[in-house]
């Protein structure tokens, strides 16, 4: 699977629909609330670099700079964005085109989805498109082949992210056709939905019982001639939108540091086995749902220091199906 190809040269720029290059032109001059934009995949920078005098314009892809004629004054970044587990930067507008068919093809349909509403949750607007199977000539490519085993038409992957869409056009492509929309991630908060309540038991001695649904909660009482009882300062949540689920923690007095603190892990630790870290949800941080996390240890050697200088020693290692992730789930 690590040997499929995501990325295209120089003279991927040649082929792209005069359409798509006129709808991206009529929508940035329609909005008055854009300033930033990030193209994801950006290739020669063709849909972004001549924005570049009147907003701030940032590029990004896979290939190098060198390797797609980019021109100096074009700020760029040479970035794998599927290794991208947190950014936490903003744009009001971001370019995710030609890429999510890729994703999909390459990593599944879980972690192309997860990359997807991780962006989202980055912009205020979010400008796609994706290859799909209506594109004939592409039969053969292994994402139209994985494609077609989930989705019997475009816009039936559309609709499967269970948010609302502007679609501002269309064209011809591959003996197909190809739809470009406009997502906005404030109805990512309207849609999204609570499936359960967690809280934990007080006491790092307890950290292998996971979180305790609210069903449960009254069942901690006294056991073992010790008491072992809830912490009732904290929720947890699963929620989840279209077929993607997310665990949410709350931010309140007794833990007002936590997204600073978690942004520091992200910038410090290598991404591999951090979850994906979506940014904060009204008053939770909001993290990618991982099933069955079995609690391994407290690794009290990482240190790092939060923007007030106070230091946090140590970051839980849990498990889950063989794959390890640091997570933090006690302040």
């Amino acid at each position: 699977m690590n040997n499929i190809i995501t990325t295209d040269n120089y003279n991927y720029h040649l082929k792209i629909n005069k359409n798509k290059i006129n709808i991206i032109d009529n929508l940035i001059s329609s909005k008055k609330d854009i300033s930033s934009i990030l193209d994801i995949g950006c290739n020669s920078g063709i849909l972004s670099y001549k924005y570049k005098d009147n907003y701030d314009v940032t590029g990004m892809d896979l290939s190098t700079k060198k390797e797609l004629k980019i021109p100096d004054d074009y700020n760029f970044l040479n970035v794998d964005i599927a290794k991208i587990k947190f950014s936490e930067k903003n744009y009001d507008l971001i370019y995710f085109l030609s890429v999510y068919h890729h994703l999909l093809g390459k990593y599944g349909l879980k972690t192309a989805d997860k990359i997807f509403y991780r962006i989202l949750l980055q912009s205020k607007y979010l400008l796609f498109d994706t290859g799909n199977i209506s594109e004939n000539q592409r039969s053969q490519n292994n994402w139209f082949i994985k494609q077609k085993n989930i989705f019997k038409n475009e816009k039936e992957l559309l609709d499967h992210f269970d948010l609302p869409y502007k679609i501002l056009g269309k064209w011809d492509v591959a003996g197909g056709i190809r739809t470009i929309v406009l997502f906005e991630s404030k109805n990512f908060y309207k849609k999204i939905k609570i499936l359960k309540k967690y809280k934990r038991i007080i006491g790092s001695n307890h950290r292998d019982r996971g979180l305790i649904e609210e069903a449960d909660w009254d069942k901690y009482t006294a056991r073992y001639n010790k008491p072992i009882n809830i912490y009732e300062k904290r929720l947890f949540y699963k929620l989840s939108i279209g077929s993607s689920f997310f665990f949410a923690k709350e931010i309140n007095d007794t833990n007002s540091e936590e997204y600073e603190n978690t942004i520091n892990i992200y910038k410090k630790m290598d991404h591999e086995n951090l979850a994906f870290f979506f940014g904060k949800y009204d008053n939770f941080l909001l993290l990618e749902w991982i099933h069955n996390l079995k609690f391994i240890k407290v690794l009290t050697n990482f240190q790092y220091k939060t923007i007030n200088n106070k230091k946090f020693e140590d970051i839980q290692l849990f498990e889950s199906n063989g794959k390890k992730y640091y997570l933090d789930f006690e302040r």
